[in-house]
Parts: C-alpha cells; sequence; structure tokens
C-alpha cells in the first residue's frame, strides 16, 4: 500500500529544507572562514624543520614587526590554515606546541614554530599549509 500524500508532501519539504540548510551553511564557511581564498595567503612548503616532539618551523622573514615578543605576547596577526581548517591557538606557549601539538603555533621574531592538526609530519601528510595576515576589518 503507498503512503498517503500527506507523509509525501513532509518529506519533500524536509529534503528541500535540508538542502537549502546545506547551502546557507556552505555559503557562511566560505565567507567567514579566513583560510578560503584570502589574498593575502603564503603558502608554505616543504621541507619544514624539525623542532622537538610536534613542533616545526618555517621561516617568516620580514615580518619581525608583527611578530609576537616577550613584551607583546599576542602582537602577532598571522593566521595559520591547514587546508580550509583554521589552526590553533595562535601564541601559544613554545613549549605547548611541542609537548601538546594538535595545531598550536607561535609567530616569534622571523619564524613560525607550528604544530599540525593531528600531530603528524606536515613534511609526508600531504596537506597544504598557509598564513594569512589577518584584519579585523576584513
Amino acid at each position: 500500500m503507498g503512503k498517503p500524500a500527506w507523509m509525501t508532501g513532509i518529506g519533500a519539504v524536509v529534503v528541500v529544507a535540508v538542502i537549502v540548510g546545506a547551502a546557507i551553511w556552505r555559503y557562511q564557511f566560505l565567507a567567514n572562514n579566513p583560510c578560503i581564498a584570502s589574498p593575502s595567503a603564503v603558502v608554505f612548503a616543504p621541507p619544514f624543520q624539525k623542532n622537538e616532539g610536534f613542533a616545526y618551523v618555517a621561516p617568516m622573514p620580514g615580518l619581525q614587526d608583527k611578530s609576537d615578543s616577550s613584551d607583546a605576547p599576542a602582537r602577532s596577526p598571522i593566521i595559520l590554515c591547514e587546508g580550509d581548517r583554521l589552526l590553533g591557538p595562535s601564541h601559544s606557549v613554545h613549549d605547548d606546541i611541542r609537548t601538546l601539538g594538535n595545531g598550536r603555533y607561535s609567530h616569534w621574531t622571523n619564524y613560525l614554530l607550528f604544530s599540525t592538526s593531528d600531530n603528524s609530519d606536515p613534511n609526508i601528510n600531504n596537506r597544504k599549509y598557509t598564513t594569512h595576515i589577518f584584519n579585523a576589518t576584513q
């Protein structure tokens, strides 16, 4: 026996609602994700220097005036992305990057000390790493 007409109508409404909801989520994700299509993106390519524990080093020459320091431990406007995923927390304590990892990073003087989202080796995990200069007015 077939389904009553009202059940078929509800099913169609649910399908449309799911499709519209997914489209809205995707638009908001793309519009609000600083890792997607940023004009300030700088791609980092391996090899990355192994530091200690889960930490790796990527050079960042020319940005020392914007880096974190002892006097300004949260000054850096740099954000780090692994593909389209924003890593962090930024401005992490270096020992936490080394021992805990999981995407923590710090822009310090002329380098970026970072860990991957899953503590894998960024030299062989086939992921793209980019930095972006975060601007609160973007």
